[in-house]
């Protein structure tokens, strides 16, 4: 299996199968900050509404069970008064019958909250997939998405105890194997 069965990591930088709502996305790198992200390069999501949100599609996911983690770049990367943390919720996409017809859980995980001062590779949750959802040239629709959803509420922001500004490395799924 360790042949076959490996992680699927999409880099957040890649602007292909990824789509944003409430927000503007822009990309910057962390050449000379001491943070280890990798390929030196992360989106902000700068939040232009309550609610922003971005999609990422995850190719090439197998019958089979995944964690799901999603990395974020802390603000203190930018300056130190930006240590501020923010708190997500996910949205899951993906195949359920053989028909190829999508359906959507939210995952709710229980640490939500980003760690302002380091990164942050946050488990968004477990999930056992039914169907593959293998790319090649006669089959390229990635039905399988991510969406990070920022639920940091109006109080929070203007309390000063949350951002809605999101700052966002990979997603990552990693194979269980029992």
């Amino acid at each position: 299996t360790v042949s076959w069965f490996k992680n699927i990591k999409v880099e957040a930088e890649y602007s292909a199968g990824r789509n944003n709502s409430g927000c503007n996305i822009f990309l910057r790198t962390s050449y000379g900050t001491g943070f280890n992200v990798s390929n030196n390069r992360y989106i902000l999501v700068d939040p232009i509404s309550t609610d922003p949100k971005v999609e990422f599609s995850i190719p090439n996911v197998l019958s089979a069970k995944y964690n799901i983690y999603c990395v974020f770049v802390p603000g203190i990367i930018v300056d130190s008064s930006y240590a501020l943390p923010t708190k997500v919720k996910f949205k899951l996409t993906f195949i359920r019958r053989s028909s190829g017809s999508t359906f959507v859980t939210y995952l709710n995980p229980l640490n939500n909250i980003t760690n302002p001062y380091e990164i942050t590779k946050m488990l968004a949750g477990t999930y056992n997939f039914e169907y593959a959802n293998v790319i090649d040239d006669e089959y390229n629709n990635i039905a399988v998405k991510l969406e990070v959803i920022n639920i940091v509420t109006t109080a929070e922001e203007q309390s000063g105890a949350f951002t809605r500004t999101m700052r966002i490395d990979c997603i990552i799924f990693e194979p269980v194997y029992n």
